[in-house]
């Protein structure tokens, strides 16, 4: 019997043998079975390198196209520790060199600034209509698009119109006086600052050419905070950004409202915490107060050269399109995507004071700003991808109402059919207010202008009133017009001479 200790030590096979083997095994079998083994192997090759390629995306941008039609960021919460750790927050002491075009702070007054401003941006400018701080009418905002995005892009729709336009023809359409115009944070991480510069201008001639009567103003990129969702956004490219718009602004004679300066946390560079939602990037309700009340505090006031509008179209969201469906998949683009929470409904900054129904287009909604003292809810038609929970019948009178040649009046207070919102009863009563508020959510501010007790209009008493008679010996705030016959002459001054007798 052989002694066991001297076996002879198995060979070890190297991957080449292995593979040897396998192709010899693979030569024997029949064509069929050689089809199905080589279409398994093409499959998990695929699987795994899509995997691989998830895993290197995740945190980047996912808006970098110039095709964007509305695509949501999604939340993950993933941050990565090292995206920022060379940032050095310099902007607030470079953009001093910049004081000619930056609007200072001052206390301009002009009840209908905000009446004549038009947001235009992304979505941190949609949000301001989609949680009802400004009405509709006055937003022209689009989730996920970046700048080069402008020209192309239609996404903007209008009651009586069948099909969206690009925001450069909205414009054109609305006629505002001023523009406020706000985008980058969908091309920061993506895109080279002189690039972007290139595109931004592209976007400025596109809506000048459209409608060179409104007066634009340049937004700072608004920051994002340090813990964020996509951290390829960053702060560094944000701040390049701000200092190329402002030295763009300087080139094309425009003003540039630098909002970076009350949102930057002073102690690192990024967005206070407290203007910040969960994701990062967008806005808080109190975030849209700050941002609405540093507008109202840096207002800038050129004359107003347009000439006379004409009829003016009414904004409306896009319509609603059930999953699955493709009947709008060439130019419907879902503009909202974020739900409007009750909470939000009482967070009413500037808002509609009536909504136009389709019949009468040429009206325009009013505005007016809770910095004074006529505070309205914005329209509450909002209908938007996200929106699961919007009823059926809400759906049907809005239908209803843009194809009947006699829309329902839907009250934009309340959202209740047969009234307009100056009607509405849930409008506070308190002695002195007015307003459309509701009376549980009355601002402590709710001062209201003074109304002339002669021609009632508001911001002047009688006694100032230009109506007023002017009629030699005539006292009285009376309209010379409407001129008693029985008016008074003034008292004449007592002398000392004595009575003739």
């Amino acid at each position: 019997m052989a002694n066991s200790n001297n076996r002879t030590p198995k060979k070890k096979h190297t991957f080449a043998d292995v593979l040897k083997v396998y192709k010899k095994r693979f030569a024997k079998l029949d064509k069929k079975t050689k089809i199905q083994i080589s279409a398994i192997a093409v499959l998990i090759v695929l699987i795994v390198l899509a995997a691989v390629m998830a895993l290197m995306g995740r945190g980047k941008n996912p808006v970098s196209s110039s095709n964007i039609t509305g695509i949501s960021m999604s939340v993950s919460g993933s941050y990565d520790p090292l995206a920022d750790e060379k940032y050095e927050d310099e902007y607030l002491r470079l953009i001093e060199e910049y004081d000619d075009v930056i609007i200072p702070e001052n206390n301009k007054e002009d009840r209908n600034y905000f009446k004549e401003t038009l947001f235009v941006g992304d979505s941190n400018t949609e949000g301001l209509a989609t949680y009802n701080h400004l009405s509709l009418q006055y937003v022209l905002g689009m989730t996920g698009m970046p700048i080069q995005a402008v020209t192309t892009n239609k996404c903007m729709w209008f009651v009586g119109y069948e099909e969206p336009v690009t925001i450069p023809t909205a414009v054109g359409m609305l006629k505002p006086r001023r523009i406020i115009i706000n985008f980058g944070t969908n091309n920061a991480g993506g895109t080279e600052t002189e690039d972007f510069i290139y595109y931004y201008e592209n976007a400025l001639n596109a809506i000048e050419k459209a409608y060179p009567y409104a007066d634009i103003i340049v937004s700072a990129v608004l920051p994002v905070a340090k813990v964020r969702d996509y951290p390829s956004i960053t702060m560094q490219d944000i701040d390049d950004f701000n200092l190329a718009l402002a030295e763009m602004c300087r080139d094309r004679g425009l003003k540039f409202l630098n909002t970076a300066e009350m949102f930057k946390d002073p102690d690192n560079g990024f967005m206070k915490t407290e203007y910040i939602a969960k994701d990062g990037i967008h806005l808080t309700r109190e975030g849209y107060q700050a941002l609405l009340e540093y507008v109202g505090s840096h207002k800038h006031i050129v004359p107003d050269n347009r000439p006379a509008r004409g009829t003016i179209p009414t904004r409306r969201n896009a319509p609603y399109v059930p999953e699955g469906s493709s009947s709008l998949a060439s130019s419907s683009v879902v503009s909202s995507s974020r739900p409007i929470s009750s909470s939000m409904m009482s967070s009413s900054i500037i808002a509609s004071s009536s909504m136009v129904p389709s019949s009468s287009i040429g009206a325009s909604s009013a505005v007016s700003s809770s910095l004074s003292s006529s505070s309205v809810p914005a329209s509450s038609e909002t209908v938007s991808s996200s929106q699961e929970n919007i009823s059926s019948s809400s759906q049907r009178s809005s239908e209803e109402a843009e194809s009947s040649s006699e829309p329902v009046v839907v009250c934009t207070y309340c959202n209740a059919e047969g009234h307009l919102a100056n009607q509405c009863d849930k409008s506070c009563q308190k002695e002195g207010h007015v307003g459309l508020h509701s009376p549980e959510d009355c601002p402590d501010n709710a001062t209201p202008p003074p109304v002339c007790g002669l021609c009632g209009a508001e911001g002047h008493t009688s006694a100032d009133c230009a109506q007023s008679c002017q009629k030699d010996g005539h006292k009285g705030l009376h309209l010379a017009a409407n001129c008693p016959d029985d008016v008074a002459p003034p008292a004449t001054e007592e002398t000392d001479t004595p009575p003739t007798e």
